[in-house]
């Protein structure tokens, strides 16, 4: 383990492992140790990486990818967290590869892509008054297991450069000072930028409502995110609904 030299807006310390289980692991571990709020958790790989729906696992050869969590003792969980951190990750890509500006898309409810393809990972997780936002961000790969070509890219496939892996150290400190400033930042704006770059936007979609294992399908528009960032669907009556779970199905699963 080392400590970054990196100006971390939350103050904390930022903590770099080798290899790990996960940074949500080691986060929580460190937290039960004493006061960590500000703390960063970055690896260069994980064991045993996790996604929003269980099973769904963050795989990626050692050092390829940035893999952080960042740990805040906050008073109140800001509405729509996930959201607001997919946005801080879609202006953070703009300002360490201007040429990638406006390819960006969040996709309800904790992902991001570009091209259609998935760029990042999001997972918030809430100890009381802890939150653990967690990030996994495709870096420097220029390939793909043959399974996950057509539905994963890198920043260094997207902007078509060879991005060395220490570079990732200086993408985080861009993704940290946007965190932060969507952490705390009050008003609407998230949301306007949100659905600026949201996916699928006005396009018809598959959406599986509910959780991994029960779902409903319903079909209808994407028409924009709630107060609460909730995802809301324009069904065929004409009626906008509100859903708080699920998934938009991937095109590739549509019939």
């Amino acid at each position: 383990m080392e400590t970054l030299v990196l100006n971390n807006p939350f103050g904390g310390p930022v903590f770099h492992f080798s290899r790990i289980s996960s940074t949500m692991d080691k986060a929580r571990e460190i937290v039960r140790c004493g006061p960590s709020n500000g703390t960063v958790i970055v690896a260069d790989e994980q064991s045993a990486g996790r996604g929003r729906i269980a099973g769904r696992n963050w795989l990626s050869p050692a050092a390829s990818s940035l893999l952080f969590t960042v740990v805040l003792e906050l008073a109140a969980l800001p509405e729509a967290l996930s959201l607001r951190t997919g946005l801080a990750l879609a202006r953070a890509v703009e300002d360490f590869i201007p040429s990638l500006s406006g390819m960006v898309a969040i996709k309800w409810p904790n992902d991001c892509l570009i091209n259609k393809k998935k760029i990042a990972g999001i997972l918030i997780e809430s100890n009381g008054s802890t939150v653990f936002v967690g990030m996994g961000v495709n870096f420097c790969q220029q390939q793909f297991d043959p399974a996950l070509q057509e539905k994963a890219t890198s920043i260094a496939c997207a902007c078509g450069m060879d991005l060395p892996p220490q570079a990732r150290f200086v993408f985080l400190e861009k993704i940290l000072h946007r965190l932060c400033d969507e952490v705390f930042s009050s008003g609407r704006e998230w949301l306007k930028q949100v659905e600026k770059r949201l996916y699928r936007r006005g396009e018809k979609v598959c959406f599986h409502a509910g959780g991994a294992d029960l779902f409903t399908s319903v079909e209808g528009k994407v028409h924009g995110i709630g107060a609460g960032g909730e995802l809301l669907i324009e069904l065929a009556s004409g009626k906008v609904q509100a859903f708080i779970t699920g998934e938009i199905v991937p095109e590739s699963w549509e019939v």
